[in-house]
């Protein structure tokens, strides 16, 4: 445990200093930074179970306390970016993974399965399953992940320099915050997020359940509510979390495939800011909306990313599922098809 508050102290310090030195959702980039170098030098970072559970609980409370009736209402105007979402981001790792197989020595299927925009754990179960290099498959993973927290919100943040209807000051910070419906609030988040330990083959289940929940218990009573100073802290726990995954083996692991994680972070920056920008551009759907949906990175943490933005639309949060799900119902089985055509 006392690795754990190390790890929260670094994680703080790290993201003061970002904040100083203006980097954009300071708290979390700042924080994965920190722990990161902290766990290459010692190996020491520590984020306990407990801390995935409280992530996911107050991301999935957080977006629940955003869904409202119009919202609701409003879910079936997403049906179709969220299928330009899907087919778009299997076509870049289609064209990802065979770009990186023709200029590497890689076998195809690792590269295809390597470059999935899912779930790091899922996506290497699967890459068992089909018996590609699951070390690769690991690595490049973590990597996709890691990188897309810190690259994505710096240049999102340029892209919306100019929107100053996005880059505002939250009317709800100096609101006070009724602590009895905080309360109830994380109750409800709480007891969803209980329900999805137990359906852990839900994708991001504990996220996706505390925000059914609260989602429910906001529509019936209008006073679901998270604090700021709670999604302060959840930033700087996520930094504990994905910081303290990158070990010295990870980093030395890196010269093997420097080539292809570099190739797969540019093509996925820019591939996917083209594709959240077209489909912004298609279908109406807001612009930081879209490039926040279209980050290929954990669920929970993307929301949080986005809430410091400012940018609180709960669509964020259902593109997320939905590309984790495809992640593991469709993409896998797509490149699968994809090898036998020519293997």
């Amino acid at each position: 445990m006392i690795y754990f508050i190390i790890s929260i102290s670094i994680s703080i310090i790290s993201a003061l200093i970002a904040k100083k030195i203006k980097i954009p959702a300071y708290l979390l980039v700042g924080g994965i930074l920190g722990v990161a170098i902290f766990n290459i030098i010692t190996n020491k970072a520590y984020s306990p179970e407990f801390n995935k559970f409280f992530l996911q609980v107050i991301s999935g409370s957080f977006i629940g306390t955003t869904i409202n009736s119009k919202e609701l209402k409003n879910l079936k105007y997403i049906i179709i970016p969220a299928i330009l979402m899907v087919i778009g981001m299997s076509s870049v790792n289609i064209f990802m993974g065979s770009l990186i197989y023709l200029l590497t020595k890689f076998d195809y299927l690792t590269m295809l399965l390597s470059t999935i925009p899912g779930g790091v754990t899922e996506t290497v179960m699967v890459a068992q399953a089909m018996d590609a290099n699951v070390s690769i498959v690991a690595v490049m993973q973590l990597f996709r992940s890691v990188g897309s927290l810190i690259i994505f919100p710096l240049v999102i943040n340029i892209l919306l320099k100019k929107d100053r209807q996005v880059i505002k000051i939250d009317q709800k910070v100096n609101q006070k915050v009724d602590n009895k419906y905080l309360f109830v609030t994380l109750i409800v988040g709480s007891i969803g997020g209980l329900f999805g330990y137990f359906l852990s083959f839900i994708p991001a289940s504990q996220m996706v359940l505390s925000f059914i929940f609260v989602s429910i218990f906001n529509l019936i009573t209008k006073n679901a509510v998270i604090s700021v100073n709670l999604k302060k802290m959840a930033q700087i726990s996520t930094g504990v979390f994905v910081g303290s995954k990158v070990t010295l083996e990870t980093v030395l692991y890196l010269e093997n495939i420097f080539i292809p994680v570099i190739l797969m972070l540019l093509g996925y920056l820019i591939f996917h800011i083209i594709l959240a920008l077209l489909i912004s551009f298609v279908t109406n759907i807001e612009r930081d909306v879209m490039l926040f949906s279209c980050i290929p990175a954990g669920a929970s943490d993307i929301a949080l990313i986005a809430a410091s933005f400012n940018c609180n639309s709960p669509y964020i949060a259902i593109f997320q599922i939905i590309r984790l799900i495809s992640c593991i119902l469709i993409y896998p089985y797509l490149d699968l098809f994809i090898y036998s055509l020519f293997f």
